[in-house]
């Protein structure tokens, strides 16, 4: 299944299944292990932080990160993500903000931009790599 699809069906599925169900399939999966968007369960945006991760529209200018976690609830606004690439463990480097409210991103050869609104659904950390040989 599509990793931008996997909100919803897990939201008919949490009103569907028991407790136990539910504790069995995490202990089956893995608690410390992501979902499909990178996100930890019970992971909050405070910790997130800790460990060093930053929302996008965060980033610096010129900076190069890679796509650590989104936001899941909005299958709309993933959907996007997808059409643009933009997806867990994917490298961006970080142009500009624009005048217009819109972040400028290099995303593969490509340039893109992306609403501050979508830029605060993306957690992203530094990446090690010299940002003349990002994306």
């Amino acid at each position: 299944m599509e990793w931008y699809k996997v909100h919803d069906e897990a939201e008919r599925l949490e009103h569907a299944i028991s407790e136990d169900v539910e504790r069995g399939l995490i202990d089956k999966l893995g608690a410390d292990k992501p979902c499909p968007h990178g996100n930890q369960i019970n992971k909050s945006p405070g910790e997130r932080r800790k460990s060093g991760l930053q929302l996008l529209w965060e980033a610096s200018p010129g900076s190069v990160v890679r796509v650590d976690s989104v936001d899941e609830r909005d299958s709309g606004l993933l959907a996007y993500f997808e059409g643009l690439g933009i997806r867990p463990g994917v490298q961006l480097k970080v142009l500009h903000p624009n005048y217009d409210g819109t972040l400028g991103l290099r995303l593969a050869d490509r340039p893109t931009n992306l609403a501050e609104a979508a830029a605060r659904k993306i957690w992203v950390s530094a990446t090690t790599k010299r940002a003349e040989r990002a994306a």
